[in-house]
C-alpha cells in the first residue's frame, strides 16, 4: 500500500469532486461542493494524519457579481469581503484572521489605511511601503516594474526576461518551460522542485530527496510527506493566500508559488513569475506588466492592475502575475483542475489503438491508428477519450483546430503542466507534461511522450542538426459555463459521449433536434509517491 494522491471528477462538468491524500495508510481528504453558476460553495477537509490539524468545513458564499463575499471555516479562519465597483477589497475578520482595511484613490492604489497611514507609490505604481507592517521605504523597484527590494530584502536581480534570478545570496532556476525549477545558493543545491503527475511534486536538496509535496484543486500544497512515509509539513490557505492551522515544517506553497525572497513579513510574499503578491493586502505590490492588454474595456474590475483574479480566488489562478491577453469573453484561462481534465484524456491516447478522422477533416494520419498533432488537441480538448473513435471528433467539435491560428485559442503560458507547446517550424504542437516532455502525434508515427529542450534529440535543440524552433508555451481557453456535448443526430446518434471538461471558446456545436447523452463517470487519477517508487 504506497502513499497515493486521487482525484475524483463530475461526470457531466467536470469539476473536482475530492482530493484523497493517502500517507502511512492515513489521508487527508477534500469533499467540494459547487452552486449552479459553477462558483465553489464548500470544501469540507477530513485530516486523519497524525500531526495535522487542518480538519474543517469552509462555506463560500458569493456576490451577485460571482465574488466572493466570505468565507467561514469553523474556528480556524473567517473574513469577509467587500468590493467597490473597481474590485478594490476590504476584508473584515473572525476567527484567526487579520483585516485589511483601506481606502482607494482613482488609480486603484492605496490611499490610507486605518485611518492614519498612507503609503507612498514610486512613478511608476509601485508600492513603495507595507500598508500591512506600516513599514516606510520596504520595496524598491526599477523603471521596468521589477523589484531592486522587497521587504527590506535588497540584492534582488531579475534576468531580461524579467524573472528574479538573484536575492539573498541565492540564486533561482529555471526550466525550459520557464518555470522556476531551483533554487541554488552559489554551486549548492538548496531546493528542486520535480513535478509529478496529478500536480504533485517531488522537492530535493543537496543530501537528496526532502519531501513530497501534494496539492489541491488550486495547485497549493496542503500536505506534505517524507519518503519514510510521514508526515513533513500541513497547511490550510484561505481563498487569497493566507496561511493557517499549519504543522510541522514551513512550506508555503499557494498556487504552485513559493515565498522564497520573504516569507515572513505580513505573512509572506508569494513569488510568482512576473511579480510579488501580498496575501495579507491580497494584492500585486506592482501593477500588472502587461498593461492595456490586461484590461477588458467591457469588465470595469479588469482595469485594476492590482487586484488578485477580480475577487474570484476559488475559480481562478494567475499562474505568473501577468494577465497577458485575455481569453475571449464565455471562456478562461485553462485552471490546474482544466488541465487535469483534458491532459487524462491525452494521457490515454498512449500505447492505445485508435481510428482515425475521416479524410477532408484534416487530421486524419497515414494509418489507422494515427491522428495528426493538432487532431490529438482537438480529442483532448473535447474530452474524447480512446474508447470514442476519432471520426467523432468534427462531428461535436464543429470547427478545425489548426495551428497557424494558435493566439485566437490560447493566451501566453509558461510552461506549466497543460500547457500547449507550439514549435513554430515545423509547425508542431502538443502539450506539456513536464519540465522537458510534452505528449504529442504526428500523422505518421502516432501518439507520444516526446522530449523537449537542450538536451532533446530534435525539439527544441538547437544544436541539433536541423533543430526545431524554439517552443512557445501557450495556455488554451477553455468555455463557461460548461455545457455538456449533445449525441449529434447524424448517423443515428447512437454513440455516447463523455465531456468532462468543455469546450474551447471558438468550437460551434449545432444543438437542433439533439439528445442530451448520458454521463459516463471518468476513472480517479491516481498517482503513486513514497515507499520505493
Amino acid at each position: 500500500n504506497l502513499d497515493s494522491d486521487s482525484f475524483a471528477y463530475d461526470a457531466t462538468t467536470g469539476r473536482m469532486m475530492q482530493y484523497q491524500l493517502t500517507v502511512g495508510g492515513q489521508t487527508d481528504k477534500g469533499v467540494y461542493t459547487w452552486n449552479a453558476n459553477g462558483s465553489q460553495a464548500s470544501l469540507a477537509i477530513t485530516d486523519t494524519i497524525t500531526g495535522t490539524a487542518d480538519t474543517q468545513t469552509c462555506t463560500y458564499p458569493h456576490d451577485d457579481m460571482g465574488r466572493l463575499a466570505s468565507s467561514s471555516c469553523g474556528g480556524l479562519w473567517g473574513q469577509t469581503y467587500a468590493f467597490d465597483p473597481f474590485g478594490n477589497m476590504n476584508k473584515g475578520a473572525s476567527a484567526g484572521s487579520t483585516p485589511f482595511n483601506a481606502t482607494y484613490n482613482r488609480k486603484n492604489q492605496i490611499a490610507g489605511v486605518g485611518g492614519s497611514f498612507v503609503p507612498n507609490y514610486d512613478p511608476n505604481g509601485g508600492l513603495v511601503d507595507d500598508p500591512v507592517a506600516g513599514t516606510r521605504n520596504a520595496n524598491a523597484f526599477d523603471l521596468e516594474g521589477k523589484p531592486t527590494m522587497i521587504e527590506g530584502h535588497a540584492g534582488i536581480v531579475s534576468d531580461a526576461l524579467g524573472r528574479v534570478v538573484e536575492s539573498g545570496g541565492q540564486e533561482f532556476v529555471y526550466g525550459p518551460g520557464g518555470g522556476k525549477l531551483a533554487v541554488m545558493s552559489g554551486q549548492t543545491l538548496v531546493r528542486a522542485d520535480i513535478p509529478l503527475p496529478g500536480g504533485a511534486g517531488a522537492v530535493f536538496n543537496a543530501s537528496g530527496l526532502v519531501y513530497y509535496q501534494h496539492s489541491d484543486l488550486l495547485g497549493s500544497a496542503r500536505l506534505a510527506s517524507t519518503p519514510g512515509r510521514t508526515l513533513y509539513s500541513s497547511s490550510a490557505y484561505a481563498p487569497f493566500g493566507e496561511n493557517y492551522a499549519a504543522t510541522g515544517s514551513v512550506n508555503k506553497v499557494f498556487t504552485g508559488q513559493h515565498q522564497d525572497i520573504d516569507s515572513t513579513t505580513s505573512g509572506g510574499q508569494y513569488d510568482f513569475l512576473m511579480r510579488e503578491y501580498s496575501a495579507a493586502q491580497s494584492r500585486w505590490w506592482t501593477p500588472d506588466p502587461a498593461g492595456l492588454d490586461a484590461v477588458d474595456p467591457e469588465d470595469p474590475a479588469t482595469w485594476n492592475r492590482y487586484s488578485y483574479v477580480t475577487g474570484q480566488p476559488l475559480g481562478e489562478t494567475d499562474p505568473d502575475g501577468c494577465a497577458g491577453l485575455k481569453c475571449p469573453d464565455g471562456s478562461h484561462r485553462a485552471t490546474p483542475t482544466d488541465a487535469k481534465a483534458y491532459m487524462k484524456v491525452a494521457e490515454s491516447y498512449l500505447n492505445h489503438q485508435v481510428s482515425h478522422p475521416p479524410k477532408g477533416t484534416g487530421h486524419y494520419g497515414t494509418g489507422p491508428t494515427q491522428i495528426d498533432c493538432s487532431g490529438l488537441l482537438m480529442c483532448a480538448f473535447s474530452g474524447t477519450s480512446y474508447s470514442n473513435p476519432i471520426r467523432q471528433v468534427q462531428r461535436y467539435i464543429g470547427m478545425d483546430l489548426r495551428t497557424k491560428d494558435i493566439d485566437d485559442w490560447t493566451v501566453p503560458g509558461t510552461g506549466a503542466y497543460g500547457d500547449v507547446i507550439y514549435f513554430k517550424k515545423p509547425g508542431h504542437v502538443g502539450l506539456v507534461e513536464g519540465p522537458s516532455s510534452f505528449i504529442g502525434s504526428q500523422s505518421s508515427t502516432g501518439v507520444a511522450t516526446v522530449p523537449f529542450g537542450p538536451e532533446a534529440r530534435y525539439w527544441g535543440n538547437p544544436s541539433a542538426r536541423d533543430p526545431s524552433g524554439e517552443p512557445v508555451f501557450r495556455r488554451p481557453c477553455i468555455a463557461n459555463p460548461h455545457v455538456p456535448a449533445p449525441a449529434s443526430a447524424l448517423g443515428g446518434g447512437g454513440e455516447a459521449f463523455a465531456d468532462p471538461l468543455g469546450k474551447s471558446w471558438f468550437w460551434l456545436m449545432e444543438y437542433i433536434n439533439a439528445w442530451w447523452t448520458p454521463a459516463v463517470q471518468p476513472p480517479g487519477e491516481v498517482m503513486q509517491v513514497g515507499g520505493n517508487t
